[in-house]
């Protein structure tokens, strides 16, 4: 009985050769087309978090006090919500201030058309983050103490040296 199909599969094939080939290829589109959607909807969800990452961050939520000044003097008592929360949340401390670089050429009445450099300063705990999987990206070694990363453009601004 199989020889038989075979046989007769193979003699139909010969005779509508472009029948067989356009079948073919119309069956192989659309398995291939399956395969490529089944794959980008289950891969859809790493996609986009990872462009949000690259945006935004390694990070779900950020948690600031109630500050209603503007002065950035109110701060989380990080080691008290950990004790709090009894440390069953991955927490990772952060504080970002903002930088304005007052040098001479900051603008005054005598010379209007000085600029003025404003950026930001972050405290991170890049042992933390790495630990808790959120800094996998950060490129750097933990800074030990005394140590800091400065942009070069803050370097050059400042006139800092490398030490």
């Amino acid at each position: 009985m199989f020889n038989f199909m075979l046989r007769h599969s193979w003699r139909d094939i010969s005779r509508r050769k472009c029948n067989f080939c356009l079948a073919f290829c119309s069956i192989f589109t659309v398995v291939i087309s399956t395969l490529i959607i089944n794959t980008v909807v289950q891969m859809g969800p790493i996609v986009f978090l990872k462009l949000a990452e690259n945006k935004i961050g390694e990070y779900d939520a950020i948690f600031v006090p109630n500050d209603n000044t503007d002065d950035n003097t109110v701060f989380w008592n990080y080691t008290k919500v950990m004790d709090t929360t009894h440390s069953q949340y991955n927490f990772s401390p952060r504080k970002v201030f903002e930088y304005s670089n007052l040098a001479s050429d900051t603008p005054t009445k005598s010379n209007p058309t000085a600029t003025t450099f404003t950026g930001f300063v972050s405290f991170i705990d890049t042992s933390q983050e790495k630990k808790i999987g959120i800094g996998t990206t950060f490129p750097f070694p933990p800074q030990k103490k005394g140590e800091c990363l400065v942009s070069d453009s803050l370097r050059v601004l400042e006139g800092l040296e490398l030490n």
